[in-house]
């Protein structure tokens, strides 16, 4: 009875570690290169060995599988395109809710003189140049 209790718990120890193997597999993204490859044979492995178990017709021929994998993102093409309508219609509905502010003035154009002692001022706009040095004041470049 004790050898058989032994070889249960060594073997439920054995499946736990399958199972969290088959998990890292595929689930953690791997990026090590050959980790990489090992991983990716491994979730097209387990998809097919899953389809057949579950009865589904896995493809024959390079051409089939070419096909399904087009007709997979082709499915996912027109899920992400649903998913943008569905968001643009929510923006449409909270668009109006949003004030729209004025439109900006804009910035007025600041001059540079120098008195005569040749001290240089600046000035946000020509009235607030005295009338003397009006003829050499000069707007500034943006």
């Amino acid at each position: 009875m004790k050898h058989f209790r032994r070889f249960i718990l060594w073997t439920l120890v054995f499946v736990f570690l399958l199972f969290v193997a088959d998990q890292v597999l595929m689930q953690v993204p791997l990026e090590a290169p050959v980790v990489k490859q090992v991983q990716v044979f491994y979730q097209d492995f387990r998809t097919r060995l899953v389809a057949m178990v579950m009865g589904e017709e896995s493809p024959k021929t390079i051409g089939q599988v070419i096909d399904k994998s087009k007709k997979k993102a082709a499915d996912s093409t027109v899920e992400v395109k649903k998913q943008i309508e569905n968001l643009e219609r929510k923006v449409e509905s909270v668009l109006p809710q949003i004030p729209i502010p004025p439109p900006a003035k804009p910035a007025p154009k600041r001059y540079v003189y120098a008195d005569e002692a040749g001290a240089i001022h600046f000035a946000d706009s020509l009235e607030e140049v005295p009338e003397a040095f009006r003829k050499g004041a000069q707007p500034l470049q943006e």
